[in-house]
């Protein structure tokens, strides 16, 4: 479709005086006023088309753009064809392309091809092309125009207009190297994933089906899930996991059908053939074993652990863990992995039950599952039960799908078993006593039966703690015998719990001082605020989002905001970025404004500087 031009605002469009202050006039959206008696013209009719194509792209763009079904592209590489299989989707423009019949392009067809291009193209250059489905409008049939003046020559225009799908191939910037396609594709996900300059070289009527290489003139490989995605308004959280997904479960059924036919076989090591791996994915049975409790396939830093689970829960496990980042195979940052054996319901009640263990430390009433931890040089013994080792066993020929399923969980998570809300009623509180009271007698405070777990929230009145000694407004301290459901003081505030099990003793395991300046700045901020619960949750989560790379002033940084009281307003505003320089920028900024050092926030950026961020 040609350009549209048009006149601005004062010219024949606007006959109401003022108009032009009062509305914005879109000509691509006007129509024609139809009355009786009066004259039409090929434009004004034109017009109508123009208003009614313009309002149906706007519901386009609306939906979004991307792939809504089908449009599967398959590539027969001995016959040099293209397959794609029908279906539908939407442009980033808005228009709506829709496949109604399997198409098969046949790229040795240099006559076609050339026809089509306009003689531009008479044979394929070396590199990555992205296949590509476009909106095409094409004149049929024709129609005598008859000349206005008698001076004028007859000629013919054409008498329809019909719109098409059409596949299409457009050059891509990056080159092929001379690798194995397997290697290429691996490495392409990382440069492609997220990339908005290389969806940039898509027309805005097209959408991508796929990547495929030409080397000699032929097609080489077909890559159907890079540059793809479903339909969708714009990238939300999640959605570049799910796409990295679709692409890692294709590539490695392709990997694993090559090393079969090669006559490898499938306990192979992730960054042999890997850069980037999914937060959630498939991975092979021969590099998992759970009976001599190793696994071959993630790096050695990486803590990977072994469940049995329900097919029934995998999706919402799948969904918990595709909102987290990524694992990149190339940092030495280690990565909490779970690897799930998925069950049916009867045999994960059947086997779950042989694994679960109580453990003689621990007073919980309930038995949980202890995930088996797997080390790629395993330690012996691995088993706590004999049974153990059968079990795995027979749990790995049962494995719904013949694949394992590994998930990325957060590395705050941590295994606590089961927990419990113990609901109370409260102890009655004693008046303050005038002189040297006899020692008060506790009230009874009614408990519901616990149902196990290690920790309890206490709910409803009272100012008392089950098990322990706690001192009243008056000064005196209440004893109260341990509840029936107590076994041992196992009820504890929430805070307390929080502390004992992840606090700065556990984070100094995690990100150990890198000097003596970070030392101290760490056992200042233990000693002012190591009971302080808050403050030990924001540190946590600033020390989520700043990289190890960091740790020379990252204790300096957490002390000094401690110290002024802006910890929990600089967490707030701290988040996630694209890489480090970008948590950098966001320190300094927020640095600043919550009061710290500039010397410090100089440490900051030659630290940075230092990095080649």
């Amino acid at each position: 479709m040609a350009d549209i031009l048009f006149q601005p605002l004062g010219n024949p469009v606007t006959g109401i005086p003022g108009l032009g202050t009062l509305a914005d006039i879109d000509p691509r959206l006007t129509r024609t006023h139809y009355f009786d008696g009066r004259l039409l013209t090929a434009e004004d009719l034109t017009r109508d088309q123009i208003y009614l194509d313009q309002r149906l792209r706007e519901v386009g763009r609306v939906l979004g753009s991307g792939v809504v079904r089908g449009l599967t592209l398959t590539l027969d590489i001995f016959a040099g064809e293209l397959v794609l299989e029908p279906g539908s989707a939407v442009t980033p423009a808005g228009r709506v392309l829709d496949l109604s019949r399997r198409l098969t392009v046949t790229l040795s067809d240099r006559a076609l091809i050339s026809q089509l291009n306009q003689g531009r193209y008479s044979r394929f250059d070396r590199g990555l092309y992205a296949v590509v489905l476009r909106h095409v409008e094409i004149g049929t049939d024709r129609a005598e125009v008859f000349p206005t003046d008698l001076g004028d020559k007859r000629a013919s225009q054409f008498a329809r207009i019909s719109e098409a799908v059409q596949l299409g191939l457009v050059p891509l910037p990056t080159p092929l190297a001379e690798q194995s396609p397997l290697q290429i594709r691996a490495r392409l996900v990382r440069e492609f994933l997220g990339d908005g300059q290389v969806r940039g070289l898509i027309p805005e009527d097209a959408v991508p089906l796929g990547v495929v290489a030409i080397r000699d003139d032929r097609p080489a490989w077909l890559d159907a899930e890079l540059l793809r995605h479903p339909l969708r308004k714009d990238a939300a959280l999640g959605d570049l996991q799910a796409d990295l997904s679709r692409h890692y479960e294709a590539l490695l059924s392709d990997l694993l059908a090559f090393r079969s036919s090669g006559g490898l076989g499938e306990d192979f090591a992730a960054a042999e053939h890997f850069s980037l791996l999914p937060p959630v994915g498939s991975v092979p049975m021969a590099a998992i074993d759970p009976v001599g409790g190793r696994q071959g396939f993630f790096p050695e830093h990486f803590q990977v652990s072994v469940a049995p689970v329900r097919m029934s829960d995998v999706e919402q496990l799948r969904a918990e863990s595709m909102v987290l980042p990524a694992i990149d195979l190339a940092q030495r940052e280690p990565v909490n992995i779970m690897v799930l054996a998925p069950l049916s319901a009867a045999d994960y009640g059947h086997y779950a039950l042989q694994l679960e263990r109580r453990n003689g430390d621990d007073p919980r009433l309930l038995e949980r599952i202890d995930p088996l931890r797997l080390r790629r040089h395993p330690v012996r013994p691995v088993h706590v039960l004999d049974t153990d080792a059968s079990v795995w066993r027979a749990i790995g020929e049962r494995v719904i799908g013949g694949r394992f399923l590994f998930i990325r969980r957060p590395t705050r998570a941590a295994e606590t078993g089961l927990s419990a809300i113990v609901l109370a009623l409260g102890a009655a509180r004693p008046s303050a006593p005038a002189v040297s009271p006899a020692p008060l007698q506790p009230q009874p405070v009614p408990v519901l039966p616990s149902t196990g777990g290690t920790t309890g929230t206490i709910l409803g009145g009272g100012t008392a703690t089950l098990g322990t000694r706690t001192t009243l407004t008056s000064g005196e301290p209440l004893s109260l015998p341990a509840s029936p459901a107590d076994r041992g003081g196992l009820i504890e505030d929430e805070d307390t719990v929080f502390l004992r099990r992840l606090g700065f003793a556990r984070l100094t395991e995690m990100r150990p001082p890198t000097s003596r300046e970070a030392e101290s700045a760490r056992r200042a901020l233990l000693e002012a605020h190591g009971a302080d619960a808050t403050v030990m949750h924001d540190c946590l989560a600033v020390l989520l989002v700043v990289e190890r790379r960091f740790d020379a002033v990252i204790w300096q940084t957490l002390g000094g905001l401690a110290a002024a009281g802006t910890l929990g307003g600089f967490r707030s505003g701290l988040a996630v970025g694209d890489d480090a320089a970008a948590t950098v920028e966001q320190v300094v900024e927020l640095g600043r404004e919550a009061g710290l050092d500039q010397a410090l926030l100089e440490q900051w950026l030659a630290l940075a500087r230092r990095s080649d961020l």
